[in-house]
């Protein structure tokens, strides 16, 4: 006898679905927003083991490649695919044999099909079954509510106000791989080998440009300076 086991999600605003389809019959469950669906696979795993089934042969279909690419990934430490890969050995040392096979969501498939409308159906019933947060959710969470508190440290602070000129948002500015370099550093802080900040300890007699235009400020050497003509010319056509 071979156990058909079907994995689908279905998602509203406020929870996650999934169900099983298990030939006959078949179960349907309410799992919070922030479950992974390598949880679905390990909470349906789970019930597998609790049915004595002979003989013992389950057939594990899904839509999502991303979950069998995870799952055959050996090097993937994550706490939930080493999970699924425990119970897998144990279902197998009680003489299971599992597979799992990638179909076309919407395609016709009889199982697939039948999962996509108990899902539907799951939506509806507000009753949770699983209730563990995943650590990579945690992580997440974290990581948001400290740039968050970054975000808004850096808005009340009134230090480095020529670098807020060009990194206002720091969720913007982590996103952005930057080669820092000395001079790089000085234009973004206005902290440096500039005249018009040497200028302000006393260090130089005078905080005017060579080009005699202006002072030697930041602003001057990236926008105004002729000196610099050609290379502004080449961060422009770069940019």
């Amino acid at each position: 006898m071979y156990i058909n086991l079907i994995l689908r999600q279905s998602s509203s605003r406020t929870h996650t679905h999934t169900h099983t389809n298990i030939l006959t019959p078949t179960h349907t469950c309410t799992l919070p927003p922030h479950t992974h669906t390598h949880t679905h696979t390990l909470h349906e795993m789970e019930t597998l083991k609790l049915n004595n089934y002979t003989p013992r042969t389950v057939q594990i279909y899904t839509d999502s490649r991303i979950k069998l690419s995870s799952l055959k990934n050996t090097k993937n430490r994550k706490h939930l695919i080493e999970e699924i890969s425990k119970k897998t050995t144990a279902l197998e040392n009680e003489n299971w044999h599992t597979q799992s096979t990638w179909i076309k969501a919407h395609a016709g498939h009889r199982g697939n099909e039948l999962a996509d409308k108990l899902a539907k159906e799951a939506a509806k019933n507000m009753e949770i079954c699983f209730n563990k947060i995943p650590k990579s959710e945690i992580v997440h969470l974290e990581s948001q509510k400290s740039i968050t508190n970054w975000q808004q440290q850096w808005d009340d602070s009134s230090k480095g106000r020529v670098t807020k000129e060009f990194f206002p948002d720091v969720k913007e500015r982590l996103k952005r791989k930057i080669n820092l370099t000395p001079n790089f550093t000085t234009m973004v802080t206005g902290h440096g080998m500039t005249k018009a900040y040497l200028h302000r300890f006393k260090i130089t007699q005078s905080p005017e440009c060579v080009c005699a235009i202006s002072d030697k400020t930041v602003d001057h050497l990236i926008f105004d300076c002729p000196k610099l003509e050609k290379e502004r010319e080449k961060l422009i056509a770069f940019t």
